[in-house]
Formats: C-alpha cells, sequence, structure tokens
C-alpha cells in the first residue's frame, strides 16, 4: 500500500526538481525518513520487524500531504480529477488485495498479477488518449487496444 502514495509522491515530487527547488525534492526525502525511522523507532519494540511495513505507508502518507501543501504554495499544484481518481482507484485496490492476502494469501498471490496487468492496460490506455497515437510504438499499441475493441479515439 505504501508504494502507491510513494508513486504519487515521486511524480508530484519531481515537479519541484524541474522548477529548480531541488532543496524541497531534499526536504522531502528527509521528512519521509525522519518519520519512518521514527515510527520504527517507537514500535519496534512492541512490535518486532513487523513494524517495517506500517511505518513505511504512515510515512508516505504523511510525505505525500507534505508534497501536495509544498507543490501547492509553491506551483499553485491542483488535482486533476482523473488523477484523483486514479489514486483513489490503486489506493482502493491495494486495501482490497491486503484484506484479501490476509484472508486467503493464495488468492492473492493469484489476484496481483491480474490486478497489475490490468491497471498496467488501463494507465497505459489512459496515456495513448493523452499523447496520441502517433509514432511507432503509440500506434503499435493503438492497434492491439482496437484488436481488443478498446479503441483510442482522439482526445477532442
Amino acid at each position: 500500500m505504501g508504494n502507491v502514495f510513494k508513486l504519487a509522491g515521486w511524480s508530484i515530487g519531481f515537479a519541484h526538481v524541474a522548477a529548480g527547488r531541488s532543496k524541497v525534492f531534499l526536504f522531502l526525502q528527509l521528512v519521509f525518513c525522519f518519520i519512518f525511522i521514527s515510527v520504527i523507532w517507537l514500535s519496534l519494540t512492541p512490535f518486532g520487524i513487523v513494524a517495517a511495513g506500517p511505518a513505511f505507508l504512515i510515512a508516505y502518507i504523511v510525505g505525500l500531504i507534505v508534497n501536495i501543501t509544498l507543490v501547492r504554495h509553491f506551483l499553485d499544484f491542483r488535482w486533476q480529477g482523473l488523477s484523483l481518481g486514479l489514486l483513489i482507484l490503486h489506493v482502493g485496490l491495494s486495501i482490497m488485495l491486503l484484506a484479501l492476502a490476509l484472508v486467503v494469501p493464495l488468492a492473492a498471490a493469484l489476484a496481483s498479477p491480474v490486478l497489475a496487468g490490468a491497471t498496467g492496460l488501463f494507465g497505459l490506455r489512459i496515456v495513448l488518449v493523452k499523447i496520441g497515437r502517433e509514432g511507432r510504438l503509440a500506434s503499435r499499441f493503438a492497434r492491439f487496444y482496437k484488436a481488443i475493441g478498446w479503441p483510442i479515439r482522439e482526445a477532442l
């Protein structure tokens, strides 16, 4: 689950680097490390090594919140509906997959690559809609989507 927040935070965080604010990006990495180490430090004795998983998740959630706050302040960042929807979708899927793994680990192991493939195809299609079908690789993928009955239409 932490990786969902990690990917969102890193992609937003690189906006700071692109804007020439690499110190802000470094600060964000330090925030993650501080939160991660602090949560592990406080929870290692009572919970053991299992504390590393929740610490990872907590650190990336806090890191994403700090990152969004800073990128909104410095760069006037606003969520697009599609991006926010995709984040919510992936958080929901990761929660469901975690719950499944706790109840029926084998089913979760089988569902993981299926979900990865499905969300990968969905994400690639979104990219193709945004960038268009021009280019050798994009046109090949566009033909693939047309063949499976999910054609790429030109953006309006």
